[in-house]
């Protein structure tokens, strides 16, 4: 079953590396064939030439099924994964340039610079393998590790702990919009209590923390391109509270 291409996310098809795809028709067969037997951990694993099985992308070859497993198999499912990666990233570039090319002409070199970080992420994903969390390594914390809020405020702090709240600085994510709230701007600003909205009750927290301790602990909030231009224009009326903010605009992406 030679390749003859691969079909990228807009439907194109286009033939790539077509000489490396067909040298390994036999090897593609058994492949698929292995791909849709039941494996030692339970899952039955499929693949199709419609889509990308990521799954099966970073899977250990070593889990494949043991049943008339030899090591030419490992080695083709290793092939066929090195496949699969090199065609995922070579469609990326391709939807990379076209979305590239929409952007107006002044905007474009940073468009163009941030879809170059995009990448250089995706690749870095696709070299990774096996499960980004150990979960068996996690535990609880021990028994009164974690203080109630009540014993903390009854314990109150010494001169040593007043001096690190110098070196505390809150940040608070505010990328998200607020319209499954009926909210048309930022979800910070949609008013829960008493007229006050979260990022009143965010700033008034801080101010009581630095008015109590004499402290200056600063606020500093991670915008979108959704939410900067509206929660910039609010931060006006803190001007004469006692807490510094600052916001930086998190990327598209």
């Amino acid at each position: 079953m030679p390749v003859q291409g691969i079909i990228d996310p807009a439907g194109d098809r286009r033939n790539k590396d077509k000489t490396n795809h067909t040298e390994f028709p036999e090897v593609l067969e058994d492949i698929l064939k292995a791909f849709q037997e039941t494996s030692e951990d339970g899952i039955r694993r499929q693949s199709s030439t419609n889509y990308v099985d990521w799954e099966l992308l970073f899977s250990d070859p070593s889990l494949a099924p043991s049943r008339g497993t030899t090591m030419q198999r490992t080695q083709s499912i290793m092939e066929f994964q090195q496949l699969m990666k090199n065609d995922a990233k070579s469609a990326l570039r391709y939807e990379l340039d076209k979305l590239g090319n929409t952007a107006e002409k002044e905007q474009r070199d940073v468009i163009k610079k941030d879809l170059e970080n995009f990448e250089a992420l995706f690749k870095r994903f696709l070299l990774k393998s096996g499960p980004s969390i150990i979960w068996n390594n996690i535990k609880p914390p021990p028994e009164g590790y974690i203080k109630s809020y009540k014993e903390i405020s009854k314990m109150g702090l010494t001169s040593p702990e007043k001096h690190l709240l110098s070196k505390l600085v809150v940040v608070k994510l505010n990328g998200g919009l607020g319209t499954s709230m009926g909210c048309t701007g930022p979800k910070s600003l949609i008013s829960v209590r008493s007229g006050l909205t979260f990022l009143d009750l965010t700033v008034q927290q801080i101010e009581s923390l630095n008015k109590k301790h004499e402290a200056d602990v600063p606020l500093v909030l991670m915008n979108s391109f959704n939410t900067d231009d509206d929660t910039n224009m609010i931060l006006r009326k803190y001007a004469s509270c006692h807490v510094k903010i600052h916001t930086f605009n998190q990327n598209r992406y």
